[in-house]
């Protein structure tokens, strides 16, 4: 008799930086079908993207391979959803299995996770695969600021998204980082950084002052070039939170950095947002169901009281 199993694998692979990330920010969904059938279904209707990925990478941008191994009998072949792809099917008997999960983009493993569990006759069980990061190679970004201010360094892991950040010089407004010399090919920081990187300054002698607000206090000033693009002042944080860049300062209109262009003189006005995290619950050998929980930074709440059980022991917490 073949059997059913029901997998959730949560894509634990946001890259960690400075600032806290949320690491539940998207999930994979892997949902079991008809008798026999394992059906492995990356993203889906019930799936929140991956928005944090890399920083810059989504699920619908990687090459997922899934492996089911260690049963009863001749294992299943590993199969491979493409970027774009959904899903697979495996037909496997009763027993205990392990399902093997490797993210890669561009053909390098960027996370892997894998899960055992005993399948029983007739149960359909619920299994959660965390996606852990593979310690991927570090980029070095470097900024030719072309006398402007000096922009230290940035060191990115492969795949990361490079922080923008914008120079001073006085009497010109700065018009973006290019990634030549000549000043002709624009960069976009919403680019996954595959290498390292050489980024220039280009200046204007027309320029709009932007001043940036926390509160009363004046945190940055930045001399933008007519049509150019600001960028969110660099080192201001605020623990257990992210901050978001308003017009007014009764946080009316939030400013886009990507797409929001410096017009005439004008000041953004800063709000702070509390960070939300996510808590998935494994059963570890036993059985049951739990829902992730979500809690806010600063909010004090209790976990959900376990529903897990295990026949022959006593759950510890």
């Amino acid at each position: 008799m073949k059997n059913t199993i029901t997998l959730v694998l949560i894509a634990l692979t946001a890259f960690l930086s400075a600032s806290c990330q949320d690491p539940m920010a998207g999930r994979e969904n892997v949902t079991g079908k008809g008798n026999g059938l394992i059906t492995v279904t990356i993203g889906g209707s019930n799936a929140r993207t991956i928005v944090n990925w890399a920083n810059a990478l989504d699920s619908s941008q990687l090459t997922h391979t899934i492996t089911v191994s260690g049963g009863p009998g001749k294992a299943p072949a590993p199969q491979t959803i493409p970027p774009g792809g959904t899903t697979v099917h495996f037909s496997v008997s009763p027993g205990e299995w392990t399902i093997s999960v490797e993210a890669r983009y561009d053909g390098d493993l960027v996370a892997a996770g894998k899960e055992t569990k005993q399948i029983n006759p007739g149960n359909n069980p619920t299994i959660t695969i965390q996606m852990m990061p593979v310690d991927l190679p570090d980029c070095t970004v470097t900024f030719h600021s072309n006398g402007g201010s000096v922009i230290p360094p940035e060191t990115v892991k492969k795949y990361n998204k490079a922080a923008s950040v914008t120079p001073h010089r006085d009497d010109w407004g700065f018009a973006g980082w290019y990634m030549d010399s000549d000043l002709t090919a624009h960069y976009n920081f919403n680019t996954p950084v595959t290498g390292d990187l050489d980024l220039y300054a280009k200046w204007s002698d027309e320029f709009w002052v932007v001043t940036f607000f926390d509160g009363d206090d004046v945190v940055d000033t930045q001399n933008i070039a007519y049509n150019g693009l600001a960028s969110a002042p660099a080192g201001h944080t605020k623990l257990g939170h992210t901050g978001e860049w308003y017009k007014e300062p009764s946080f009316n209109t939030l400013w886009n950095f990507d797409n929001d262009i410096v017009t005439n003189e004008m000041s953004l006005y800063l709000k702070w947002i509390p960070n939300t995290y996510h808590v998935s619950f494994n059963a570890n050998g036993g059985s049951g169901t739990m829902s992730n929980q979500t809690f806010t930074y600063g909010i004090e709440q209790a976990l959900t009281i376990n529903a897990y059980n295990r026949d022959g022991h006593i759950f510890a917490g």
